[in-house]
């Protein structure tokens, strides 16, 4: 399942002097997407168009899944913040998407359908540290 947020000028600002996203929400569940954008670009609208449809049908049913959007062409540090994504994260392209997995950056990537970001978390989950029969038990204390 897809739950969709947006982030917050708190959020980037935390990010823009840290280097990264808040723990609040690289953990806020086992994944965490955080699709940086602008709204102009075609591909988002591609993206924003599976995911909408992914998350109105509960899609994906084996994992749980916290999408964090921004599309920072809205925000008047516009110049600010993609400076920052291009020098610190390393990436000019959009959409630009951040993986974390157990509130650890897993990986990133640029537009992907929605089978290949399932199929990224399904990866990084089978290449975490923590199994997730192990996980599953202490969230249960």
């Amino acid at each position: 399942m897809i739950n969709r947020k947006a982030l917050t000028e708190i959020d980037i600002r935390h990010a823009m002097s840290h280097g990264d996203f808040p723990d609040g929400i690289r953990s806020s569940n086992r994944f965490v997407g955080v699709i940086l954008t602008q709204s102009w670009c075609p591909d988002w609208a591609w993206m924003n168009g599976w995911i909408e449809r992914q998350r109105r049908n509960n899609q994906p049913v084996d994992i749980d899944i916290d999408l964090y959007e921004f599309e920072y062409n809205k925000v008047r540090y516009f110049d600010e913040f993609m400076e920052f994504k291009e020098r610190i994260f390393g990436n000019s392209l959009i959409p630009y998407v951040r993986y974390y997995v157990d509130g650890q950056f897993a990986g990133d990537s640029n537009q992907v359908s929605a089978e290949q970001m399932f199929e990224r978390f399904r990866d990084f989950a089978r290449k975490s540290k923590i199994p997730e029969s192990v996980r599953d038990s202490s969230d249960r204390k």
